[in-house]
């Protein structure tokens, strides 16, 4: 299946290139309610993600400061709402490099964090 969408996004080239979400354009052109049914999906995954993610910002959030959990979630919605405005496209182009980086300084820490164990002499 995944192929197939490829192929026909690769086929479709020229109307898709600019679209936010060109999947959703490729299932118009087969069935209306293939189409519907990806919306669906997608819309779905989005709000089940950002549920859980201001879920687990959230209890992190709570133990580091003395807020009321209202307040958290609620912040942290209003960000997110915020957050909708950039657009889709610019929103990936900032956050994948970002977590990316981030994930590859946590990398080198813990190989550091390794290196270092395994250097300091053992005391008996």
């Amino acid at each position: 299946m995944m192929l197939s969408s490829h192929i026909a996004m690769l086929a479709n080239w020229e109307q898709i290139r600019h679209l936010e979400v060109p999947i959703i354009f490729i299932t118009g052109q087969w069935n209306d309610w293939l189409q519907l049914f990806f919306v669906f999906v997608l819309y779905s995954e989005i709000f089940t993600t950002l549920i859980s993610n201001v879920f687990g910002i959230g209890q992190q959030v709570r133990e580091l400061v003395n807020i009321p959990e209202t307040r958290v979630y609620l912040a942290l919605f209003a960000v997110s709402f915020l957050l909708c405005f950039i657009g889709y496209s610019d929103l990936l182009l900032f956050l994948y490099p970002l977590f990316g980086y981030l994930g590859l300084a946590t990398f080198v820490k813990l190989v550091l964090t390794r290196a270092a164990k395994t250097k300091r002499p053992r005391q008996n």
